[in-house]
């Protein structure tokens, strides 16, 4: 090799070393800004898999349902069609939305919103087909899974308009129905984190490893739509299958009036064996709350009367302490 050839190499070698240097410490490109303001995405577990609840959600495609079947095979709320947009009424709702009050079936009304349709319009159709929310009903829900053709503001701006009038009319939130891919491509709106969402993602949810993703800005999903292809007795057919994240009681304070009912066969957080014994035996088990330790003395709630003179304490079928 000779000297004028080695000098060029090592000059060749300095500025490579150089521009190296400088891509990756110099500013940095627009694509890498771009990447740093996408929202992360946000896996959202089962809180506590022994604290769900099972519910469905029904239409037309179901055909005349035996209530009383549902009820038994333990499903404890469902929601309802009443229409899809303004011009498909849902002929099944009325008896659907009467079979599941009568069984004692938590019930919430639900529509398919077409967003080239006029929003206030089908949120009024809704309203009249449901009529007045009775004590122990669920919110009304939008069903958004499709754009009639808009753009995402515009159907973010839809939404908007149908949530805004039936939450007017009734004085509580609606709960929106939507896919995470769907409204992470097609509505793009982080306006309604205020709202409970119902997240269909087909995964059977007693895989302890999954957890489905939800779209900004949500960070939880209340109710989650695992399987479009259930069993229940009592129906003919495929239909979706539903769980809540927590328990009844859980449930029933997201509903309309709610209130604890002495006489409900529950014992609610603030009823006693002295205010409601037909629902409250004299010793109730008290789950521990969000950040109790295992050993927190209060698990149970005995109340003053209670004729009690010996307490055993067991985990997982020993005895532990008296």
């Amino acid at each position: 090799m000779t000297k004028t050839t080695a000098t060029i190499l090592s000059i060749l070698s300095a500025l490579i070393l150089a521009f190296l240097l400088f891509s990756s410490c110099g500013e940095e490109s627009p694509e890498d800004r771009l990447f740093d303001q996408l929202p992360m995405e946000v896996k959202s577990c089962i809180t506590d898999r022994t604290k769900i609840v099972h519910g469905i959600d029904v239409s037309k495609w179901q055909g005349s349902i035996d209530w009383s079947k549902v009820a038994q095979a333990g499903y404890k709320y469902a929601f309802i069609r009443v229409s899809d947009g303004l011009t498909y009424i849902d002929s099944y709702f009325p008896q659907n939305w009467a079979g599941a009050k009568n069984n004692g079936i938590i019930r919430g009304a639900y529509q398919f919103f077409r967003p080239n349709q006029d929003a206030v319009q089908q949120a009024q159709l809704l309203l009249d087909k449901m009529g007045p929310l009775q004590k122990g009903d669920l919110p009304p829900v939008i069903d958004v899974e499709d754009t009639g053709s808009l753009s995402a503001t515009e159907v973010a701006n839809q939404v908007g308009k149908w949530i805004n009038y039936v939450e007017s009319k009734l004085g509580m939130k609606p709960i929106i129905y939507s896919g995470y891919y769907f409204w992470k491509d097609n509505v793009k709106s982080t306006a309604f984190g205020d709202y409970l969402l119902w997240l269909p993602w087909y995964h059977d949810y007693q895989d302890t490893s999954f957890c489905p993703s939800t779209p900004d800005p949500w960070t939880k999903w209340t109710f989650w739509q695992w399987t479009s292809s259930g069993s229940v007795p009592g129906i003919s057919g495929d239909v979706d299958l539903n769980i809540f994240d927590g328990t009844i009681d859980d449930l029933k304070k997201i509903t309309y009036n709610y209130e604890e009912i002495c006489g409900d066969n529950y014992c609610g957080t603030n009823e006693t064996y002295q205010s409601c014994p037909q629902d409250c035996l004299m010793m109730n088990f008290v789950m521990p709350k969000d950040g109790d330790e295992l050993y927190n003395p209060v698990l149970f709630k005995v109340e003053a009367d209670a004729n009690i003179t010996k307490v055993n304490y067991y985990a997982d079928g020993y005895l532990f302490g008296t």
